[in-house]
């Protein structure tokens, strides 16, 4: 007989979520069960649309009563519980043919992956099991399926739950409502490590590490290696709590004890890496990074950031290599690095800040292109901003022009690599392409600056009005425009700014003067570009000399700051980096 398999949900105002998760489902499953504890928004509609099993349920705190209540409404031979907020990933393998491959389980741990960024963390959890009496939640907070009898737990690769990504304020609400709940239920049960774990989790989440380490020490004491899905996440999160507490011996002898009970758990050994490249010891770190990329991925039962067997490590030995001066190294491993992962641009910014400080600026473009960086729009994005950030507008704009994957893509960066680097009519060009009904305060600042170049002052004023009645919040930078249009077409009109607004215009000023000053011509025309930035720069250095003490303190304070950037750049390049790549 084919097995039926149950969803078991509790939601509350989870419109948003609701429909990815269960269409994520509708063909692993035969039967959905939504009970609602109290929703005020469409989600009872979106459940409609896939299930008639909806049932509502007074919320009581306790989140084993609701799942519970959830279970004795499914009539299916298996249950498998998700949030909303969760989706479920068949492609590597669906729920029945894991049933096929291990017919004497009857509960399986299932890997979950929860992505932020760039960080990739894997977790395995009990949410598949028989829908016997024997398999209920337990717990009012981070409630666990209670397992008698370990022999009949198997272990999956997939399929895999995939928990979707949160902003901060939403897991800061939710972590101030478990942070009430766990201590209600400690209260009750103050011997329960798995509590205490739970405790730990919510006090890092929010940044108290202090608070955290004691409860984290707790659970490491008394977890034991048969429960590898608590003590593996409750080991890194106590090394993690005793680095950020400034306590790195500690920590070091945390990963030195549990790489000796645990030899295959690749990550604590990369944790070991990381904290002796803290402290300075590479050679030490570059063993253990080692190691763990020897490791691989380590087995299912061990909570895993992903890259710690990989990118993350290649990227560390490479900062550990050049540390130690062995330069050729640490470029070869940034570029494994960015093989393995090419959305993990870390070694990106590193690879390019060493080619800066040895090769023309012509040279670092063509090591990029020779390396096929154009290729990835991330990369190009990336290349271009770092050119742009060097003053060498020429070279971002050549980043995009011979990018294999951005040749329709408009962006900011992409129209004022074209404006300071003399190809005005493209970057206007450029302008009147991404508009389409939408208006962009900030193309709109650069499409202003372009036409004052051209001295067409005319269309530059009435852009300045567009942007001061259409951008509320740009309105002193529109003042500024309209004062230099006013000082550069020598028209009536320019006075000083009003004291609130001082600030925000200076720092305008200053904003475009650093962009012309990194102007290098790159398209030709009959009247250099050099002479129209030229006439710019000189019309609101004038403007800031003028206006006031505090403007004028603000100007030398920027001559000062790039003064200093050219120092911090010759004393790296003749100091810091010396012997690079010799």
């Amino acid at each position: 007989m084919t097995p039926t398999i149950s969803l078991a949900m509790i939601v509350r105002d989870e419109e948003a979520n609701l429909a990815l998760c269960l269409n994520s489902l509708k063909e692993e499953v035969d039967e959905i069960v939504v009970v609602d504890t109290g929703s005020r928004d469409g989600t009872l509609n979106i459940a409609a649309d896939f299930t008639d099993k909806i049932y509502s349920y007074e919320w009581s705190n306790d989140f084993s009563a609701a799942r519970n209540f959830a279970i004795s409404k499914c009539t299916g031979h298996w249950i498998i519980s998700l949030d909303a907020d969760e989706k479920l990933d068949s492609q590597a393998g669906s729920l029945r043919q894991l049933f096929n491959r291990n017919p004497e389980a009857e509960v399986f741990l299932l890997p979950l992956l929860l992505c932020a960024d760039e960080k990739c963390e894997r977790f395995s959890v009990i949410r598949l099991f028989r829908n016997t009496a024997a398999y209920r939640f337990a717990g009012k907070i981070h409630e666990q399926v209670v397992i008698m009898n370990a022999k009949v737990v198997g272990v999956a690769d997939a399929p895999v739950i995939l928990h979707k990504f949160i902003t901060g304020k939403e897991r800061n609400k939710k972590r101030y409502r478990n942070l009430k709940l766990l201590r209600q239920a400690i209260n009750s049960e103050p011997d329960n490590y798995y509590l205490k774990y739970y405790l730990g989790v919510t006090w890092l989440g929010m940044g108290r590490y202090e608070k955290a380490l004691p409860y984290f020490q707790e659970a490491v004491a008394n977890i034991g290696l048969d429960r590898l899905m608590f003590r593996g996440p409750a080991i890194r999160y106590l090394v993690n709590c005793l680095r950020f507490c400034g306590r790195l011996d500690d920590a070091l002898g945390v990963c030195h004890n549990e790489c000796k009970l645990n030899p295959n758990y690749t990550d604590i050994f990369f944790d070991a890496g990381a904290i002796l490249a803290e402290r300075g010891e590479f050679k030490q770190a570059i063993e253990y990074f080692h190691k763990a990329i020897q490791l691989g991925t380590p087995p299912l039962l061990f909570y895993h950031s992903q890259g710690t067997e990989s990118f993350l490590a290649f990227y560390h030995l490479a900062f550990c290599y050049e540390k130690i001066g062995c330069y050729e190294l640490a470029e070869g491993y940034c570029w494994q690095a960015l093989t393995v992962n090419p959305n993990y641009v870390c070694p990106l910014y590193n690879l390019f800040v060493w080619k800066a400080t040895n090769l023309p600026a012509p040279e670092i473009f063509l090591y990029f292109k020779n390396k096929n960086s154009l290729v990835h729009e991330q990369w190009v994005e990336i290349l271009a901003t770092l050119f742009l950030d060097m003053g060498l507008p020429g070279l971002a704009a050549q980043c995009y022009e011979q990018s294999l994957t951005l040749s329709a893509n408009i962006s900011l960066k992409r129209i004022k690599s074209l404006l300071y680097s003399g190809c005005v009519q493209e970057a206007q060009k450029m302008v009147s392409g991404s508009e389409n009904g939408k208006f962009s305060p900030d193309i709109a600042i650069e499409e202003i600056i372009a036409h004052i170049v051209n001295a067409d002052y005319h269309t530059a004023k009435q852009r300045a009005l567009r942007l001061w009645i259409h951008s509320p919040a740009s309105r002193s930078k529109a003042w500024a425009l309209l004062a230099i249009i006013a000082r550069s077409s020598l028209a009536s009109g320019y006075t000083k700014p009003e004291k609130s607004r001082e600030t925000e215009i200076t720092q305008t000023y200053l904003s475009i003067l650093e962009s012309c000053l990194h102007l290098k011509q790159k398209c030709p025309g009959v009247i250099p570009a050099s002479a129209t930035f030229e006439k710019l720069t000189t019309t609101i250095v004038g403007m800031l000399a003028e206006s006031s003490a505090e403007s004028n303190i603000h100007l030398a304070d920027f001559f000062q700051r790039k003064a200093g950037e050219i120092r911090s750049l010759l004393d790296y390049k003749y100091r810091a980096a010396r012997g690079l790549y010799v």
